[in-house]
């Protein structure tokens, strides 16, 4: 994986925690379990680049962390949304 494929990875799992997290909090469209689901199997790229290009394990820390903390909490204890109700 090259310096530049790993950058672009990141800013894609930047985007997807991104969707994730509006999704989750009802602020923006998407499937909370796929976005999740991508989530996960980007963590392990993530993990690899880290070994790679140790000046960019502190950024895929963070986003590690910031998806696997409270958003994730949330999720899972979050409420079904409301029906749209038609008048």
């Amino acid at each position: 994986m090259s310096r530049e494929d790993a950058e672009e990875c990141l800013a894609n799992y930047r985007a997807v925690l991104k969707a994730w997290t509006e999704a989750v909090t009802g602020v923006g469209d998407g499937d909370c379990d796929a976005l999740y689901w991508l989530l996960e199997v980007e963590q392990d790229d993530l993990a690899q680049m880290a070994i790679l290009y140790p000046d960019l394990s502190y950024a895929i820390d963070g986003l590690i962390a910031a998806r696997s903390t409270q958003w994730a909490r949330f999720a899972a204890e979050r409420l079904p949304p409301h029906a749209v109700r038609q008048s």
